[in-house]
C-alpha cells in the first residue's frame, strides 16, 4: 500500500476550489488529461522494477485520489451551506 497517494487529494481539493461551475469534473478531466503525460515522465526518468501495468494502475489511482478530493472539497461546502442555512432558520 503507497501511503504517498493520499497527497494526490490535495490537487483535487486546489482544483475544486478554483473551479466555480463543474467543481468534480474540471478536476477530475484535468487529472485524466495530465496522466498519460506523468506516466511518460515518470517511465522515462525512473528506473522501476515495476512493470508498464502496475504503473498504469498507479496513474489510474492517482486519477480517483484527485476526484476524490474534489468530492471531499464539495461535501465540505454543502455541510457549510447547510449548517448556515439550519441555522438562519433558528
Amino acid at each position: 500500500m503507497d501511503l504517498g497517494m493520499l497527497f494526490f487529494i490535495l490537487p483535487g481539493i486546489v482544483a475544486s476550489v478554483f473551479c466555480r461551475n463543474a467543481r468534480v469534473v474540471k478536476p477530475m478531466l484535468g487529472a485524466i488529461l495530465a496522466s498519460p503525460l506523468c506516466l511518460l515522465l515518470f517511465l522515462m526518468w525512473r528506473e522501476s522494477e515495476r512493470s508498464f501495468w502496475q504503473e498504469l494502475a498507479w496513474t489510474f489511482g492517482a486519477v480517483f485520489w484527485c476526484t476524490l478530493g474534489a468530492l471531499c472539497y464539495l461535501l465540505l461546502l454543502t455541510l457549510i451551506k447547510h449548517y448556515d442555512a439550519a441555522k438562519n432558520r433558528l
